[in-house]
């Protein structure tokens, strides 16, 4: 079987078409996630002791797909400000 990464870039046509914020499971074992931040450059997700890049938008969203169980904890970081899903 083939190892899956633990996160992947969220920019792909397999994405939902409809805008979101938060966490959604995209399929099993998988989530996206979507933060809209306009003013910041850089996000981070910080999930079950990982350290992941998201990727930002041109319409001021960050997106990523992670690889997690349902009721992992995460929180977002920019720079060395880290908070909770405000979704």
């Amino acid at each position: 079987m083939a190892q899956v990464p633990a996160h992947r870039a969220a920019q792909s046509p397999d994405l939902p078409a409809a805008p979101f914020w938060g966490a959604r499971r995209s399929a099993p074992g998988e989530w996206s996630l979507a933060l809209w931040a306009p003013s910041v450059s850089a996000i981070r997700l910080e999930l079950e002791g990982l350290d992941l890049p998201m990727v930002r938008g041109r319409d001021g969203v960050h997106r990523c797909i992670a690889r997690a169980s349902e009721g992992g904890l995460y929180r977002f970081r920019a720079g060395d400000f880290r908070f909770a899903d405000p979704a």
